[in-house]
């Protein structure tokens, strides 16, 4: 038999990565090529535009104590740069492409060995930034705070990895910074030290909870702190006292099952994207809220049976439900769900879903080339959507014209088509929808009012 040197299998690695290279960053700019042209929307106006503590880095120093300052540091160096919108969406896409690269690295370490796990981390990279869903985390400027969160955080899973493979302390330290950054970043981060516990279990010989623990104990502190640290900021509990104040937790548990459906049939079937999308806020419990409840049980309950049979099964599923306990599930949210919750989450559908194929091909003796004709088969319609999608950023009309086509009976979405046809002094559109918002709900006191506003 040939003994296989060393030299051959890091050349195998290195092809490896330029393949993933060429493909992510390459499906990443034919999915996302019209992106650019798209304007500030809604919240950024917010958040950005009309928001002076991100327009010079000497205003974000003085309010450095606020929440997320390394989110608002990226859009107070976009905004020193003058580049305007295009500026904003470049470094957008730069963050997503490098979220499908650390993908691919991070997931490429779960089963290490043997072509198949590389087709299969390599494909589910590529799903994830393919993937229309993922849209409102990229063209719609605001959602960076999702995907640079992400960002950090798959840097420090990977960094942590690394460490553990070489027995290295430095990379270690650099995960945990790394996981700080996240953090401040977007709060939902916290996350990680659970996410590395699920891949000590899954992905490697478990060892025991307290091995693993020990593993990650640097994480584990520096969750602690932040949670501590959390708890004292006036910020956050103002934040955390409103959000409570909004429905009871089991009103909210109740609502989420329908919000996590949502998310669930948005990832499979992504034909009904919404950047408002109108959920009825659940009193009771319904058949169709049973029957979502026992849907989303029967995942987890695959999920976690799996963990030992088909890891890599138990694992993707796990990760999803699992970054969605931030923002779907008992903590109470003014929004019952947004697309861009499913952003990180979706990359362990992707990876259960290629698991699942792989399986087959191999039940079935399916060749390489007839894996990648259907993996083809699969991305290119995500890929068009995606591209369609982005379509409806170009303006604040589309975009909500878009938003009430998917939900007519939403009247906060009318009202803001109303106000961006107000914006472009298309009185008589303007009048028409905030008309329409007034007939789904008589007392929208802000439709009301920007009616008002028209009739002076």
């Amino acid at each position: 038999m040939k003994q296989i040197s060393f030299q051959t299998v890091r050349n195998a690695g290195k092809s490896a990565w330029l393949i993933a290279l060429a493909l992510i960053l390459g499906a990443t700019f034919l999915v996302y090529f019209n992106a650019f042209s798209g304007t500030f929307q809604y919240d950024d106006y917010n958040v950005i535009v009309d928001n002076p503590r991100v327009h010079s880095l000497a205003e974000w120093l003085r309010n450095l104590g606020s929440i997320r300052p390394v989110l608002k540091l990226s859009y107070a160096l976009n905004w020193v740069f003058g580049t305007g919108p295009w500026g904003f969406h470049f470094v957008n896409l730069t963050i997503h492409s490098a979220n499908g690269l650390l993908a691919f690295a991070f997931l490429k370490r779960f089963t290490p060995n043997g072509k198949d796990a590389e087709w299969m981390a390599l494909a589910a990279a590529v799903i994830f930034v393919v993937h229309p869903a993922q849209t409102e985390a990229v063209t719609y400027i605001c959602g960076r705070s999702t995907s640079l969160f992400t960002l950090f955080y798959l840097a420090s899973a990977v960094a942590y990895l690394q460490g553990r493979e070489q027995g290295s302390r430095a990379w270690n330290l650099l995960s945990v910074l790394l996981f700080l950054l996240a953090c401040l970043t977007k709060e939902t981060a916290l996350t990680l030290p659970f996410a590395l516990l699920l891949w000590e279990r899954a992905a490697k010989p478990w060892k025991g909870l307290k091995a693993s623990l020990r593993a990650t104990s640097a994480h584990w502190t520096l969750f602690c702190v932040i949670c501590i640290l959390f708890a004292l900021l006036p910020v956050q509990r103002a934040l955390l006292a409103a959000s409570f104040s909004t429905r009871s937790v089991p009103m909210n548990l109740l609502n989420q099952v329908q919000a996590q459906g949502y998310l669930l049939e948005i990832w499979c079937w992504p034909a009904h994207l919404n950047i408002d999308p109108l959920l009825p806020v659940a009193t009771r419990l319904t058949w169709a809220i049973t029957g979502k409840a026992a849907l989303l049980l029967s995942l987890l309950s695959l999920g976690l049976f799996s963990l030992r049979s088909r890891p890599w099964l138990g694992f993707g599923l796990l990760w999803f439900f699992l970054h969605l306990v931030p923002t779907n599930s008992f903590i109470p949210r003014l929004d019952l769900v947004n697309d861009r919750q499913l952003y990180l989450p979706s990359l362990g559908l992707a990876f259960a879903l290629m698991g699942v194929a792989r399986a087959g091909f191999r039940r079935f003796d399916v060749g390489d080339k007839w894996a990648t004709a259907c993996l083809l088969l699969l991305l290119l319609p995500l890929g068009v959507r995606t591209i369609l999608r982005n379509r409806d950023y170009r303006t604040e009309i589309t975009l909500w014209r878009s938003s009430v086509e998917e939900a007519p009976r939403n009247p906060r979405a009318y009202n803001n088509l109303g106000y961006a046809y107000l914006l472009e002094r298309d009185k008589e559109q303007a009048r028409k929808a905030f008309e329409a918002a007034l007939a789904l709900d008589p007392a929208y006191g802000k439709a009301r009012g920007n009616l008002e506003t028209i009739n002076r």
